[in-house]
């Protein structure tokens, strides 16, 4: 089994052309001389300075002793400025964003790997600045032909409470008005997954369509399996799932891709980019691992800030 590794450095000794964590994973992984993935490039706060923290699948030396003088050699060459903008900046839309919303158009990219035991596991990431997603990326060596990866934005982010019972077998429901203040305003919108919780009962509603604020509705591709009532209270929650078209049944409300092991398997593609994420949202990383061992899961997020 491969033993994840971690390999430390003196960011102020060892890196005197400063430093760039995306830059520097990035020109790890493109060496080929180095045989083991990288899982992630961190940076750890110490007494009287920081270590620059390089995580490995594997131990380095385990298949070749000439592993680590590799990877020492590219971090002494390793130039911050590299990977930093000679021009003036631009900002790059991904699509039409709101003023004053815009990304800054610099390119950003993080790591989110975790051991994956038996059955659905997840791992949350939060950052300090409002992006826009580009990319997720798997990387599937050594994971099973049939698991399952999702991701999603702001998982189960309560927008408001019924206001009026819900029907069982009913597309349209009651529009809470706190819901309805944030589509007016533009924090909500369609093709958000929707779900109904009283506590006792959770149901997976879709995607939201539409919402109609004169009648004071909105309308679901899922329609609900029970009644909900307005006095229990019944929550209405929504979230940003990739692949929400492959929602999982009744009342798993996250989308799912399946996994084919080997590569590098881009499971979004600008499927939610442009759209601004607010820094300190939740994004939630799933995988639903089918075998009888963990496995290590490594994703790739790209994204504009």
């Amino acid at each position: 089994m491969p033993t994840v590794t971690t390999y430390s450095f003196d960011k102020a000794t060892q890196f005197l052309n400063g430093l760039s964590e995306a830059g520097l994973h990035a020109e790890i992984g493109h060496d080929e001389r180095i045989t083991i993935q990288v899982v992630g490039v961190s940076t750890n706060e110490k007494p009287g300075g920081h270590d620059v923290l390089v995580e490995f699948l594997d131990d380095l030396e385990a298949q070749d002793p000439d592993q680590l003088p590799y990877l020492e050699e590219v971090v002494a060459a390793h130039v911050e400025a590299n990977h930093k903008p000679v021009e003036e900046p631009k900002t790059v839309k991904v699509q039409e964003e709101k003023p004053g919303e815009e990304t800054g158009g610099n390119y950003g990219a993080e790591t989110i790997a975790w051991d994956a035991a038996p059955g659905v596991s997840s791992k949350d990431v939060t950052l300090l600045l409002p992006i826009a997603i580009l990319t997720a990326a798997l990387e599937t060596k050594g994971l099973n032909d049939g698991d399952e990866v999702g991701l999603e934005i702001g998982p189960e982010t309560v927008v408001g409470a019924l206001g009026a019972d819900a029907a069982a077998s009913s597309t349209t429901i009651p529009l809470p008005a706190t819901m309805k203040a944030a589509w007016v305003a533009g924090a909500i919108w369609a093709g958000l997954v929707v779900e109904l919780d009283d506590g006792a009962n959770k149901d997976c509603l879709g995607i939201l369509l539409s919402v109609d604020t004169a009648a004071d509705t909105f309308e679901v591709s899922v329609p609900t399996a029970n009644a909900f009532a307005a006095a229990t209270p019944t929550l209405v929650k929504v979230n940003a799932t990739m692949s929400p078209g492959i929602l999982g049944a009744g009342t798993d409300c996250k989308g799912w891709v399946e996994v084919k092991a080997g590569g590098l398997e881009e499971f979004g593609n600008a499927k939610i980019g442009g759209t601004r994420i607010d820094a300190g949202k939740v994004i939630r990383c799933r995988y639903h691992n089918t075998s009888d061992e963990s496995v290590r899961v490594v994703i790739r997020l790209e994204y504009l800030y």
